[in-house]
């Protein structure tokens, strides 16, 4: 038997030779790796901005929460938060008569001086105060509002 011989790679036309087909493919990877290293990098960050938003909503409706029962029961909303507005909370209370509506918002993302998204939480009650006075019956002199 007469050993088999195979015949070397043929280039086809504009295709280069050996080394020089190797440095361009190598050009390539580099690019598609930053674009692909670029991508996970950007969902990565926004994936934590999202869970930091999430995280200051909650806090933000605790603190509209606690407002709401402060302003339920005749007290002042803005003492019950403590030093809360200070760090850019607004609460308001918009009062219907027999329910009110308090609206809490705080910038949700800054970018600089620059905000992004404004969260907003609203939680609706009725005043205790008002209600209890109502069942309670008013006595002469006494008032419960």
């Amino acid at each position: 038997m007469s050993p088999r011989t195979y015949a070397s790679s043929v280039n086809k036309p504009g295709q280069s030779e050996g080394r020089d087909s190797v440095k361009s493919e190598s050009g390539m990877v580099t690019v598609e790796t930053a674009i692909g290293l670029g991508a996970v990098l950007f969902v990565f960050v926004a994936l934590l901005l999202g869970i930091a938003s999430v995280q200051k909503q909650s806090e933000l409706c605790d603190l509209v929460r606690v407002g709401a029962r402060a302003y339920s029961v005749g007290s002042d909303p803005t003492e019950a938060l403590g030093g809360a507005t200070n760090q850019h909370v607004s609460l308001e209370v918009v009062d219907e008569g027999s329910v009110f509506t308090a609206v809490g918002t705080t910038p949700g993302l800054k970018l600089g001086s620059w905000e992004v998204a404004i969260l907003r939480c609203e939680i609706s009650g009725i005043a205790e105060s008002r209600w209890i006075g109502h069942l309670m019956g008013s006595r002469e002199g006494e008032s419960y509002e």
